[in-house]
């Protein structure tokens, strides 16, 4: 009898240094190869996983412990995630896509149609919001108008840093269908939409690898990414409002370009 509950002694001590609040996830990874790690229980102790393995973990009863626990997705060459544990619903498929690492970033300022420290822009009619990616921009569209917007993406131009004038298309297109007309996108009365844009130059045929591949459109792996600081690119986005076209022509600027940390 006694031998019984050192047993059940040992496993409830056990229990309580690894315990916590149970939880069974899934974390389906880009690239798929990435490595993920979960630092949990009452003892903090770490685990490595691969995608799409199932993950059980114990979330630390403990307030303080819980900040410390948490799960990382990280791959050599790309940007580490780290998401919290206690934010992870039981159950829950969660989609990680990894950027790549740059050694340099650029930092970017709207200087028209009107001036920002941030690439948003609002009217009456619609509201943007743009980012910079290496090889595509990202933008959201809001539509602030009872009527329909249509963005005329035919006409949409990105022009470069060396005022060259390149066509844009957006995600929504198949490569192979990049040169021929793009139609309009509508958006309905108070709607958005999310777009990549890339410059339909860069998509390319590479026919050893028998696939699409899209060419940089800022060279952040290489210092001569240095030489852009103070130029300035364009993004023109024609939007139909109530009939009439809306020329809107983002002017951006490359205020700096920042070396990263290791």
């Amino acid at each position: 009898m006694r031998n019984l509950w050192i047993i059940v002694f040992t496993l409830l001590f056990t229990a309580g240094c690894a315990g916590g609040i149970k939880k069974n996830f899934t974390i389906v990874a880009d690239p798929p190869d990435s490595r993920i790690t979960v630092v949990s229980g009452n003892d903090l102790k770490k685990q490595t996983y691969r995608s799409r393995d199932r993950i059980t973990a114990n979330l630390p009863e403990e307030g303080r412990l819980q900040a410390k626990a948490y799960v990382e997705v990280s791959r050599n060459k790309y940007a580490p995630k780290k998401i919290p544990l206690r934010s992870i619903q039981d159950g829950t498929v969660l989609n990680v896509k990894l950027e790549k690492w740059f050694p340099y970033r650029l930092k970017l300022r709207l200087l028209s149609p009107v001036k920002s420290d941030t690439l948003v822009y609002s009217d009456k009619e619609v509201s943007f919001s743009l980012a910079v990616g290496v090889d595509s921009f990202r933008m959201k569209l809001e539509n602030r108008t009872p009527n329909t917007l249509k963005i005329i993406w035919n006409s949409a131009e990105f022009t470069d840093f060396r005022n060259r004038r390149r066509r844009l298309m957006h995600d929504g297109v198949k490569y192979q269908d990049r040169n021929n007309p793009i139609p309009v996108q509508k958006i309905p009365p108070y709607g958005s939409i999310e777009q990549t844009l890339l410059p339909v130059d860069t998509v390319k045929y590479n026919r050893i690898k028998k696939r699409y591949e899209t060419l940089p459109i800022f060279r952040l792996d290489s210092e001569t990414v240095l030489a852009l600081k103070g130029q300035v690119f364009y993004l023109f986005i024609p939007v139909e409002i109530d009939r009439q076209i809306m020329p809107y022509n983002f002017k951006v600027l490359i205020s700096d370009v920042v070396k990263n940390k290791q």
